[in-house]
């Protein structure tokens, strides 16, 4: 099959799970598949199926295009909703209006596509009850831990990090990005003076003029470091060093460092996400977005061995190698 990815936005603009994903899907279906990425500077149109990702930059028109070639178009909308449901619901009706919208635009995209992926139940909901999507063309394929991860887990020891930074038994908060969404001022400002140790990363990029507000906080807190990036090998051996791993953020589709810290040794503190319960059940300890409850998640999570039936419960799940089956199935299908 000749199939054409449709990107949403260049990786530059974001350097998360997004991009992680899609460029992981590319990697698996090279393994039968005839994949590139649509140019736009060419008239060459030959491709049996695009696969578009992402819910708000697609042009319609693009897909019209494609559509009315005999092209198949699956779609990944990858949706996780930052707004509460009811605040969604009550600009649904928007869908409807003949005017250009968000929701009229999405309402359109997810109507074109032959199938579509959502990535956890609560997103399928969301697609159905918000946007109008078909619930019979919506299939939930959940995600898969790195294989490069269960490869350097073989390998990589916690010495790495902890004869590089002197850190061990802390808690770790893994993130591309400091952010309102992943809300790790709130972490910080809970452990704040309480003795426990935290390592945040993503510090490269710090979003929401949260800057001053960030240094403020942690500058000069011997019990708090502040990394910018780990390479995979350092991120390995920092899940490894850590005794938590925890994860505040307010809307995700699947949480990829969950999968990591989990596999890895972690016990998890985080939010009580839809998306999080779907991947993680009862495999953690789940908190509200206040510091009370955060900081007694916490200090319970310090408190517990792990016993790695966690890490059975992560690789029984969540494999690429699952994620590829389902996908090409719905590809020989279309």
């Amino acid at each position: 099959m000749k199939i054409k990815f449709l990107m949403t936005y260049p990786h530059a603009i974001i350097d998360g799970g997004g991009n992680a994903l899609i460029e992981k899907i590319k990697e698996l279906l090279e393994k039968k598949h005839q994949v590139s990425t649509i140019d736009y500077l060419s008239y060459d149109l030959d491709a049996d199926i695009i696969i578009a990702f992402g819910f708000t930059w697609i042009s319609p028109e693009i897909v019209k295009l494609y559509k009315a070639k005999g092209v198949k178009v699956i779609f990944f909308p990858i949706f996780d909703r930052v707004k509460p449901y009811w605040h969604f619901k009550s600009l649904s009706f928007l869908r409807y209006f003949p005017i250009l919208n968000l929701f009229s635009i999405r309402k359109e995209l997810l109507d074109l596509s032959d199938k579509i992926v959502a990535l956890n139940e609560s997103e399928k909901q969301d697609l159905v009850g918000l946007f109008g999507g078909q619930s019979s063309k919506i299939s939930v394929i959940k995600l898969g831990i790195s294989e490069e991860v269960i490869k350097l887990d073989k390998t990589i020891t916690k010495d790495l990090f902890v004869k590089k930074y002197g850190f061990e038994n802390f808690v770790f908060y893994p993130a591309a990005t400091i952010s309102k969404r992943k809300d790790q001022i709130l972490l910080i400002k809970a452990l704040k003076n309480t003795g426990i140790k935290l390592v945040v990363n993503g510090a490269g990029l710090i979003q929401d003029n949260l800057e001053t507000e960030f240094k403020s906080l942690t500058d000069g807190d011997p019990n708090i470091l502040v990394l910018k990036k780990l390479d995979l090998e350092m991120l390995v051996s920092c899940y490894k060093a850590a005794k938590v791993s925890v994860s505040l953020s307010h809307a995700e589709t699947a949480g990829f460092a969950n999968l990591e810290a989990a596999y890895l040794g972690c016990n998890l503190v985080i939010s009580k996400l839809p998306a999080f319960k779907s991947y993680i059940q009862d495999n953690a300890i789940y908190v509200d977005w206040n510091e009370k409850s955060v900081i007694e998640g916490v200090k319970k999570a310090l408190e517990i061995n792990n016993d790695n039936s966690i890490k059975e419960f992560v690789i029984n799940n969540y494999t690429w190698v699952k994620f590829s089956e389902k996908l090409n199935v719905i590809i020989e299908h279309l």
